[in-house]
């Protein structure tokens, strides 16, 4: 099945360990076929953004996803959940999924704690 992605100029999609920049002025959208993961880039932590246990996590399960590479995140999960129990249901939901190798769901499930933490 094919993606579908909507750009504006100048926006960047993660494509694996790769990164594709739109060059043009103007909207542009590309399909992309095949089983590469990918993340828009208002949608990736980046490192330097990981301020906090939650992004950290976050950040780890991105990268995990992204580099097809074994990242070390369940640690970073029990870090998180030994720090806090708010969404604790949630967390364990991404662990779970994580294990399973079911990584952009896990994201997905990670994202959705962000915006409750950020009310």
């Amino acid at each position: 099945m094919s993606l579908k992605i909507d750009l504006r100029s100048g926006e960047k999609v993660y494509v694996g360990n790769s990164i594709l920049t739109v060059a043009s002025d103007e909207r542009s959208t590309i399909i992309i076929d095949g089983t590469l993961p990918v993340i828009r880039e208002n949608d990736f932590i980046h490192q330097e953004q990981a301020t906090t246990p939650l992004l950290s996590l976050t950040h780890a399960v991105q990268m995990h996803y992204l580099v097809l590479e074994q990242y070390s995140v369940s640690s970073i999960f029990h870090v998180y959940l030994s720090t806090t129990w708010e969404n604790s249901a949630s967390i364990s939901n991404a662990m779970k999924l994580v294990s399973q190798g079911e990584l952009y769901k896990a994201i997905r499930v990670l994202k959705d704690v962000l915006k409750i933490e950020a009310r």
